[in-house]
């Protein structure tokens, strides 16, 4: 059955829309993808395919060196704001990203970035890309460590502000020249303001 389109031409932009569980989930992402120039690739599963196949995907590795820690059960009613997002309303068992209100879940790690900004990851994907340093803490400590990547993922330069749309109704939005990111298995699709994709990644072959 074809599905309704929903609006997502606002000030004449046209929005690209990203149906996943929550964000860095290890499941697959259902991707739609909406616009003027792209409406016969409209309610197809395999936009993502297809947005790689007219774009100019690149991978890039993550160099910037990354904080992170668990966390715990006593902060699941906790909200945490990323530098700028201070102002936003305190919603329990949420961060407030660059990119807009992300839930979290007990047992995820909570990430800092070189400029301070906040994400959460599951421990699956945390493991799957990550290694810690030699003297990161342990997680019953509570305290911040140091990881780094050791798996390339890929980006793709966005043309158009789009946004990632989580299936609680809650999204996460890019700007026009932020990427979009992708692991090589698509299982984790994500946002990387433009700024700071340049202060922590570098391309590889």
């Amino acid at each position: 059955m074809e599905e309704k389109r929903p609006t997502v031409i606002q000030n004449g932009y046209a929005y690209f829309i990203i149906n996943i569980s929550s964000m860095l989930k290890s499941t697959q992402p259902h991707l739609k993808i909406f616009g003027e120039t792209m409406i016969t690739i409209m309610s197809r599963s395999n936009a993502l395919d297809h947005l790689i196949s007219i774009s100019e995907p690149f991978k890039v590795l993550k160099v910037g060196i990354t904080e992170c820690r668990l966390l715990l059960p006593n902060e699941y009613n906790s909200c945490f704001f990323s530098p700028g997002q201070e102002s936003k309303p305190h919603i329990p068992g949420h961060i407030w990203t660059h990119e807009g209100l992300v839930q979290f879940e007990v047992g995820e790690y909570l990430c800092r970035g070189v400029n301070g900004e906040l994400w959460p990851m599951s421990a699956a994907d945390f493991f799957a890309i990550r290694k810690r340093h030699p003297n990161f803490p342990k997680d019953e400590d509570n305290g911040w460590g140091k990881f780094v990547n050791f798996i390339p993922v890929y980006a793709i330069s966005m043309l158009e502000p789009f946004k990632v749309q989580f299936t609680d109704g809650t999204y996460i939005t890019g700007a026009t020249g932020d990427f979009l990111m992708y692991c090589e298995d698509r299982t984790a699709v994500w946002i990387c303001n433009q700024n700071i994709f340049r202060e922590t990644y570098t391309s590889v072959e």
